[in-house]
């Protein structure tokens, strides 16, 4: 959880390619982490990737979340976030 944690400070600080290199590592099926929420992990990729203008993978990461975790507390936002960038960009 202190990645998450330290991540999210990263993005708070505009540091969205640290924060990002740290997400993807920990998003990735051979990090080690199981303790960390997948899909919060993806939620807050999804948001750095947005705030560093890269619309198209932010698009991607929360397609992901929809498709994976609709049972997700997180699905709403992620839906929500698709239909933004769908219409913004």
């Amino acid at each position: 959880m202190a990645t998450l944690g330290l991540a999210d400070v990263q993005v708070a600080r505009g540091d969205y390619d640290e924060a990002i290199a740290l997400l993807e590592q920990s998003s990735s099926d051979n990090s080690g982490e199981i303790d960390l929420p997948l899909d919060g992990v993806l939620m807050l990729l999804g948001r750095a990737y947005e705030l560093a203008g890269r619309a198209g993978d932010a698009r991607m990461i929360f397609q992901r979340v929809v498709e994976e975790f609709p049972g997700s507390f997180y699905f709403s936002s992620a839906q929500r976030e698709l239909q933004e960038l769908n219409i913004g960009g």
